[in-house]
């Protein structure tokens, strides 16, 4: 038979169980996702403006990317050439491109041991007139 006190340790005991949202002011890292935020949509903004300078200054100068057809440009200079040479030169295979980044975070915990933060990109290639004819 359930009485009153039983009831009273069932629903306690399922209101613990029950995953409570964190208050914002119990997240340690949410100043650190909201400049993460901040990078990824001046990343952004960069990338659709064509603003190759702009996309190199969120980039350590002795960083490595790797393209989407698997060439490798390591530090600043390197990627400049290559931006150049797909985007701005003579020959260009793309006239420009566009993307949207979608801000995705998924924690199986309520406050990670350091920050981070993951997107989606929404990519759109233009090609250039050069590499239409080919």
């Amino acid at each position: 038979m359930l009485t009153p006190t039983r009831l009273c340790c069932a629903v306690a005991f399922a209101a613990l169980l029950r995953p409570l949202p964190m208050a914002a002011q119990n997240d340690l890292h949410q100043e650190d996702r909201q400049a993460l935020l901040k990078i990824l949509s001046e990343v952004e903004n960069a990338i659709n403006a064509q603003d190759i300078e702009g996309i190199i200054a969120q980039m350590s100068p002795d960083c490595t990317v790797t393209w989407w057809n698997a060439e490798i440009s390591r530090g600043h200079a390197d990627i400049r050439a290559y931006y150049r040479r797909m985007v701005k030169d003579e020959g260009r295979l793309i006239s420009k491109y566009t993307t949207k980044a979608k801000p995705m975070r998924v924690s199986l915990a309520p406050a990670a041991t350091s920050p981070w933060l993951t997107a989606a990109w929404r990519t759109s290639f233009f090609p250039s007139s050069a590499a239409r004819s080919n």
